[in-house]
């Protein structure tokens, strides 16, 4: 679809995705690889809540900076705009940033380096005012688990084994992705329970 602002959160078809990606850029050396053997090293599981604008947004951003909990410490990380929290752990971290600004730097960057036209499909995806006004309100709550945590939980590593579990808990109208979030975020939104967001705009004084 030429975006990740939102899609669906099966893991096989994730996974065939990035496989594929593989495939017809080094079409070489993934004859050289038995895919049967892919492992799960990292995975981050995301989703997003809307707010009524972009200012919201920021201002529960600002608010979730703020937060002290035994399980969380606040991180540095490579981006300012993004929350970080156990960067660095053994068993993974979590990120929080504003969709919008994400989507417009990866455009502008795009544009930058569009000399070619070798961007033009995706540089148009990203350009649609439908999606940067969707990413534009969204908050990005990302949960970053580490191999070592899946296999505390009991989780297999090996994707195709994944992939059946997740299957198996769908039958049983369970998700795994959204099970593997909550073991990370569920601190977080403990915290935030019962807080209060104070809003500004900068159309008024």
């Amino acid at each position: 679809q030429g975006h990740n602002v939102f899609g669906p959160d099966d893991p096989a078809l994730c996974g065939t995705e990035i496989l594929i990606s593989l495939k017809l850029a080094l079409p070489e050396v993934s004859k050289c690889l038995d895919f049967s053997y892919t492992r799960i090293v990292n995975i981050d599981c995301t989703y997003s809540i809307p707010f009524e604008n972009s200012q919201v947004a920021q201002s529960v951003l600002e608010v979730i900076r703020n937060v002290r909990h035994r399980q969380l410490k606040l991180s540095q990380g490579f981006f300012a705009e993004t929350v970080y929290f156990n960067k660095g752990s053994e068993h993974g971290c979590l990120a929080i940033y504003m969709k919008g600004q994400e989507v417009a730097k990866q455009l502008k960057d795009l544009i930058r380096s569009d000399r070619e036209g070798c961007n033009k499909q995706l540089i148009s995806v990203l350009s649609d005012p439908r999606l940067q006004d969707y990413a534009e309100r969204r908050l990005r709550f990302e949960a970053r688990l580490t191999q070592r945590k899946l296999k505390e939980m009991d989780i297999p590593t090996l994707w195709v084994d994944f992939c059946k579990l997740y299957k198996s808990e769908a039958a049983e109208s369970r998700n795994l992705m959204q099970r593997l979030f909550w073991s990370k975020m569920r601190p977080l939104f403990e915290a935030l329970e019962g807080s209060d967001v104070n809003i500004y705009n900068d159309d008024e004084v």
